[in-house]
């Protein structure tokens, strides 16, 4: 997790039940972006559900297939949980049926997980100012 937060620092939470990716994002993405941080990780739905309370993140990413859940099942769960949220759907691929499903279940935007992290950071930064706008 990011070493100096600032308060105008973007929160992100990442869920996902593969080790290896979240230890890449988290090393990653604060290193490309400094304004984003992630402040927590979480590889089970409990410990999603905690972070979400303590942190109160502005955004949050949920890997499609969550610990042999369907990410999109989540949404309504994250929504009721986590309002001030935006919700990112985190898959290894997209198409536009999966987009409607997720926009359906909550969640702002689909995201592959083969995007370059510019680009995640790009849409990260885009959804944290549209949501803090609503």
């Amino acid at each position: 997790m990011a070493d100096s937060p600032t308060s105008n620092s973007i929160k992100v939470v990442v869920a996902d039940d593969a080790p290896t990716i979240l230890r890449l994002i988290e090393t990653a993405l604060p290193l490309a972006a400094p304004d984003i941080e992630i402040v927590a990780t979480a590889q089970s739905v409990e410990t999603l559900a905690k972070q979400l309370d303590e942190y109160q993140p502005d955004i949050v990413m949920v890997d499609r297939h969550f610990n042999s859940r369907d990410g999109l099942e989540l949404g309504k769960d994250l929504r009721n949980r986590a309002p001030g949220s935006a919700l990112v759907l985190w898959t290894g691929t997209a198409s536009s049926e999966l987009a409607a499903s997720a926009s359906e279940a909550g969640f702002h935007s689909v995201v592959e997980k083969s995007a370059d992290i510019e680009g995640l950071a790009q849409i990260i930064r885009s959804l944290a100012r549209a949501h803090s706008e609503e």
